[in-house]
């Protein structure tokens, strides 16, 4: 009897081992104290390692009091150290990492009574840019459609309306640069704050932002070049309207040099425009698998 009660206790520390383990490294994930390959790769080594430990020491132990194991014991805890390694990455795989930053920054706690510092400050620029943003998307909200559309034949159809196209362009472009000077006023104020701080955790936090960050200054500056463009577009119209006229909504030319430097003009803003649009698209959908992995629902 005390050989049968050894032999299933070994199986219930085998069979433990391997179903703790999964579920250890499930919730270091969601805590977010560990990434995803991180998580899998620990849980993966914990697992082999836990596995040759439990099966050499009963085998020696066994060894000692002149037992044989039988192979089946082993066969087994190579099932189940696969079987729970196919568990590990399902949980991994299965559970959003916990964000304490977000969770945080979304609650009502006081800077003051968020410690450490480096957390304190990490809440703030997230509460910050927040806010930013809520604030361009409420401006950006009451800006109305252009009339007429731009770069279209009517935009161009006189002296007025070119100068009223040209102004809500202005407009338009003034909401977004003013957002654009915001968001960057806030990082520059949290770099130099964190850098007095924990300039470790500064290094680490802008090499994981690096590519959202190119991608910001790369559309910034599609956006001033077509801005600079398009004015320029809209100016030169207004200094040849005795050049330009609409007529069954195509434009004509009285001057072919006149043609050719607006159709320049004209292929270059759109040309700019249409780049601006597709690096906007691609930002926008890397922000958004951005808030995806902190558990941000879209909109929030």
């Amino acid at each position: 009897m005390p050989s049968v009660s050894r032999k299933h206790r070994d199986w219930l520390i085998l069979i433990i081992v391997n179903l703790t383990v999964p579920v250890m490294v499930a919730w270091e994930h969601y805590r977010g104290e560990a990434s995803r390959p991180v998580a899998f790769i620990s849980g993966l080594a914990s697992l082999l390692v836990l596995n040759a430990v439990i099966v050499i020491a009963i085998h020696f132990r066994d060894k000692r009091n002149g037992n044989v194991r039988q192979r089946n014991f082993v066969i087994a805890a190579i099932i189940l150290t696969l079987f729970s390694t196919l568990l590990t990455a399902i949980g991994v795989h299965s559970t959003t990492e916990r964000n304490d930053y977000l969770e945080l920054a979304l609650s009502n706690i006081p800077l003051d009574q968020i410690h450490p510092e480096q957390k304190a400050l990490v809440v703030d620029l997230v509460r910050r840019s927040a806010a930013n943003s809520r604030n361009y998307e409420n401006a950006a909200a009451q800006m109305k459609p252009y009339s007429p559309q731009l770069y279209s034949a009517e935009s161009f159809a006189n002296d007025s309306v070119i100068h009223s196209v040209s102004d809500q362009f202005k407009k338009a472009t003034a909401v977004d640069f003013a957002y654009r000077e915001e968001q960057m006023g806030t990082m520059n104020d949290f770099r130099s704050k964190m850098m007095k701080v924990d300039p470790d955790y500064l290094k680490s936090f802008e090499a994981g932002q690096q590519e959202q960050q190119m991608g910001e200054i790369n559309e910034f500056q599609l956006e001033k070049e077509c801005a600079t463009a398009t004015l320029a577009l809209y100016d030169y119209a207004e200094k040849h309207t005795k050049d330009i006229a609409l007529k069954d909504g195509q434009l004509t030319f009285a001057n072919d040099a006149v043609r050719a430097e607006f159709s320049r003009q004209l292929e270059a803003s759109k040309s700019l425009n249409d780049r601006l649009q597709t690096a906007h698209q691609e930002l926008v959908r890397r922000q958004q698998l951005l808030r995806k992995d902190v558990g941000l629902k879209p909109g929030a």
